[in-house]
């Protein structure tokens, strides 16, 4: 067990700490307790619910010229400060600083630590908090306080100790809150909703778990209510939990809301309550970045309880903590003309080193298979590779003291982004009101778009008449639409009698493609109509157009364009598609390789699919 001087001088040694603050009031404990690292940081880094378990009051905050401004009461005194930002190791070191503008100090400091050389299963965990007290009066006030925060924290940590060793019976969060009891009338709306849910023949599963953590759940966990990380710890399907959150939203148990999200903190910037209200641009004081909402992760798409069912206050205990962003790794101040040397232990997994307010950064591939155990992070964007237990370097030339970052890029999977949302038939059925503003463009990222085109519309009109025709064409359209269904994807739009589609997964589109040609056969008698489709996979984005959501971009251009090489029972496909239906769905059809003599902008070969040939088509 460390004394305060070894402890200063074991931290001083990492060089993760700045000694420099000489408070005039210090405490320094340490607890003990069977568990994990990791599982020990995962509290220990929540400190919004583990001041709340203290019984700390809320905190207001908000953001002025770049600065985290917090207050609180505490005697009937306001207690005002400028959170400076947390600097952590994950799994190790955390520290905060506070400089008071109004209140008992003048400056705060502290630290967490976890000593991880134990060979033992117990881990040792280090507290220590400095002060600068504004007065005698704070003083003594801080003095006194020391013991009862001390048996606030042995009693949280004991707590604790009990939750691990029951770790794998009791899976809920050991500092879970007591929900207030629902009202009736929510009681009796909640009931109404479920049997609601059921009749409309959504995963029952998915209706238990969403109604159970709205009536159950803790406010920490509910504001917001993000359904990828949910659906995965409770073993979800994630496209029923989605849609299900959807028909929720629409009878009035949840709420739905579209999240600016900083690139760099990950942090929400704006809540817009409809597509309608997001703005074209945005601005992170914090981080110093203006951004786009185009870009690929600035929107995610959250939810909420409705507050006639239960009112979910986004309540704050804790201004910056890394639970926060625990995609973050290392968070570390670097003084100006000065050297940081780290040692870290990372699992594989793509991460990205940089600096806060500067454009540049270093995308790290981390394998165990790699040979490089130390990296120095340049002042300029790289892509390197580097293994899971090394050493990483920054030097920072500059004049003033800088944020170092480093942080994986998992949460990539982990945000509902508009594309997951707008690919839902469910969405545009529920919410065919939504639109976008005219100058927002929310990019989508890779999907597979689909046109399907009537063979001879001019001469199937003519030849059959204006009211067959038109029967025709509406049976058509709904069974392309229940195949679209089928393979998830969505009917972006109609063109005349022509469709487009759109699906998330290739696969899905190649294989719907196949199905709708199978459906219009030579040999169907109750409908003349034959199809030609297109298929293309690629980057695309959503716009607003006339009163609906259109898609846009080369890939929506290029798939039209490669529909005029595909006659009727056909499928022209480009490579991703084809190389696609060869590895997956491949049914022997006959391949022709084609290029679109009229347009040079095609990229690369287009392969056609005869399903039927010509020769057999009516």
């Amino acid at each position: 067990m460390l004394n305060l001087a070894e402890f200063k001088d074991k931290l001083s040694a990492q060089g993760t700490v700045d000694w420099s603050l000489t408070p005039t009031v210090e405490f320094f404990w340490s607890f003990e307790m069977q568990a994990t690292r990791d599982e020990v940081w995962s509290y220990l880094s929540d400190t919004s619910r583990l001041n709340r378990e203290m019984g700390f009051a809320p905190r207001q905050q908000s953001e002025k010229d770049g600065k985290v401004l917090v207050t609180t009461e505490m005697l009937g005194i306001t207690q005002q400060w400028i959170e400076e930002p947390w600097t952590w190791l994950a799994g190790q070191t955390m520290t905060s600083t506070r400089i008071y503008s109004k209140g008992l100090a003048k400056k705060m400091y502290s630290v967490f630590y976890i000593d991880s050389d134990s060979q033992t299963d117990r881990r040792q965990i280090y507290i220590y908090f400095g002060w600068l007290p504004t007065n005698r009066f704070w003083t003594f006030f801080l003095r006194s306080t020391g013991s009862i925060l001390q048996k606030n924290f042995a009693k949280a940590f004991a707590k604790l100790d009990v939750h691990f060793a029951k770790l794998h019976k009791q899976a809920e969060n050991a500092f879970k809150s007591t929900p207030i009891p629902m009202t009736e009338s929510a009681s009796k709306k909640i009931s109404s909703i479920r049997e609601e849910l059921h009749n409309r023949k959504l995963s029952p599963a998915s209706i238990d778990r969403l109604i159970d953590v709205v009536v159950t759940g803790d406010d920490l966990d509910l504001e917001p209510f993000r359904v990828l990380p949910l659906a995965r710890t409770w073993k979800l399907n994630e496209q029923e939990l989605l849609s299900t959150c959807l028909h929720a939203t629409r009878l009035g148990l949840l709420k739905i809301s579209w999240d600016v999200i900083c690139p760099h903190c990950r942090g929400s910037r704006y809540s817009a309550e409809s597509l309608g209200d997001i703005p074209e641009q945005a601005m992170c004081e914090v981080c110093d970045i203006e951004f786009s909402t185009s870009e690929a992760s600035s929107i995610e798409v959250m939810f909420h309880v409705h507050p006639s069912i239960r009112k979910v206050e986004a309540l704050m205990y804790c201004a910056a903590e890394p639970a926060k962003k625990n995609h973050i790794k290392v968070q570390q101040l670097v003084k100006a003309k000065s050297k940081l040397n780290l040692k870290v232990d990372l699992r594989d997994g793509l991460y990205r080193a940089r600096v806060i307010g500067q454009t540049w950064e270093n995308t790290i591939d981390v394998n165990q298979r790699h040979p490089h155990f130390q990296l120095t992070i340049q002042n300029h964007s790289q892509q390197v590779q580097l293994a899971p237990q090394s050493e990483i370097q920054y030097e920072n030339k500059g004049s003033e003291s800088v944020l170092f970052v480093l942080e994986e890029l998992w949460w990539e999977s982990s945000a509902l982004k508009p594309a997951h949302v707008l690919a839902l038939h469910e969405f545009r059925d529920l919410f065919s009101e939504e639109h976008l503003s005219s100058n927002v463009k929310l990019f989508l990222g890779e999907q597979t778009i689909l046109f399907t085109d009537i063979v001879g519309s001019t001469k199937f009109y003519s030849h059959v008449g204006d009211a067959k025709a038109f029967a025709e064409v509406r049976t058509h359209f709904q069974e392309v639409f229940k195949e679209v269904e089928a393979h998830h994807g969505v009917v972006v739009k109609t063109i005349g009698d022509a469709v487009m589609a759109s699906f998330s997964s290739a696969q899905e589109g190649v294989a719907a493609a196949i199905r709708i040609q199978e459906l219009f056969h030579p040999g169907r008698t109750d409908i003349s109509i034959r199809l030609r489709i297109s298929l293309h996979c690629g980057p695309v984005i959503a716009v607003h157009l006339n009163t609906g959501i259109d898609y846009f971009g080369n890939t929506v251009n290029y798939a039209a364009k490669i529909q005029a090489v595909a006659g009727a029972g056909e499928i022209a496909l480009s490579e991703d598609g084809y190389r696609v239906y060869n590895q997956f769905l491949n049914k022997g059809f006959q391949v022709d390789k084609r290029v679109n003599q009229r347009d040079g902008g095609v990229p690369g070969d287009i392969f056609v699919l005869k399903v039927f040939t010509l020769s057999n088509v009516a």
